[in-house]
């Protein structure tokens, strides 16, 4: 495996005759014109340029490459999974709270299972 910076490769290690270094120097570009001024329309590589320039232009494709937005929506994705979890521990407390209440009126262990959604396990466990 190798960890390649490229600020510095471009700087450093660009070779025309390699085919490898010319691909990372396109990768290091910073303006379409400089990768434009690396190869020629005829280079295999012109068609990494337009396709990466063709992307760039697509607003969907932007929007799912762009580090902010994706971190926001990993943000959002995390707090709706920690309220569907907190909702779900809220709803099994209060099962709970409503099962102890009818065991204290003496109410069958089978009717309070029916009636909160708890296993009679559950129900029974609530006892000791």
């Amino acid at each position: 495996m190798f960890e390649i910076f490229l600020p510095i490769f471009n700087k450093v290690c660009y070779h025309r005759s390699n085919e490898i270094d010319k691909r990372l120097r396109l990768f290091s570009c910073k303006s379409y014109e400089e990768m434009y001024s690396i190869v020629d329309k005829d280079d295999p590589n012109y068609f990494i340029i337009e396709e990466l320039r063709r992307l760039g232009m697509n607003n969907k494709f932007v929007d799912e490459y762009d580090y902010e937005f994706v971190q926001k929506k990993l943000m959002n994705s995390i707090k709706d999974e920690g309220y569907e979890n907190g909702k779900q521990d809220g709803e099994k407390s209060k099962q709970l709270e409503i099962a102890k209440n009818l065991l204290s009126e003496n109410i069958e262990v089978n009717i309070i299972s029916k009636t909160t959604g708890l296993s009679i396990e559950e129900i029974n466990n609530l006892k000791v």
